[in-house]
């Protein structure tokens, strides 16, 4: 994670910005690989942030991530939806995040994924996170925007995940009254030896 400006909308230490709606980004044409060519990897990056928000917008598709943030503090998911071919909500050393009311269909890879990777340069956890009254699922691409969906079903990934990167750890998490559906469920990781600890899921 150290490239940003392959994105659609991207913003490296800006404060208090809100993208809200009930619209739909189509990022289709986007790459889930390599970002060259002129064709972007993400839809929405920010990085060393304070006061982001991101509510009732809806995504389909957005290349590698529908949604990253990295080490930025105070952060607002709620009511969002998105229908991808890879993952959808990446939080990657951050904290007092927020994500609740989305859900998020994304059968060859994650939903939902706290990472705590070195991409700043320096270990920081992920800290202070809440993610409530969310559906995570592993259905064919376009099973939530365009159904019966217009791909094949992945590896029924979709899952709630925290890692793989994860130099800085995991703390003072909880996770409540989440639905999974056609998906693999949680998956707690430390591959890169961060700590994990005070995680609540009920």
């Amino acid at each position: 994670h150290s490239h940003w400006k392959s994105s659609l909308i991207w913003g490296v230490e800006v404060n208090n910005v809100k993208i809200t709606g009930t619209g739909l980004i189509d990022g289709s044409a986007m790459t889930a690989g390599d970002p060259s060519n002129y064709y972007g990897d993400r839809v929405l990056s920010f990085k060393l942030c304070t006061g982001i928000v991101i509510e009732n917008i809806r995504i389909y598709q957005g290349g590698h991530f529908c949604i990253i943030t990295m080490g930025c503090n105070d952060v607002t998911i709620d009511n969002v939806t998105i229908d991808t071919n890879r993952d959808g909500i990446n939080i990657d050393c951050c904290n007092d995040v927020a994500i609740t009311n989305c859900v998020v269909n994304a059968p060859w890879d994650d939903a939902i994924c706290l990472k705590s990777s070195f991409g700043l340069g320096y270990k920081r956890a992920t800290e202070y996170v809440t993610i409530d009254n969310c559906t995570v699922m592993g259905h064919a691409t376009g099973y939530l925007l365009f159904p019966p969906g217009n791909g094949d079903e992945g590896w029924h990934a979709g899952r709630i995940k925290f890692g793989t990167e994860s130099n800085g750890g995991f703390k003072n998490i909880t996770i409540t009254n989440c639905f999974f559906d056609y998906c693999r469920g949680f998956m707690l990781a430390t591959v890169d030896g961060g700590d994990i600890d005070n995680i609540i899921i009920s």
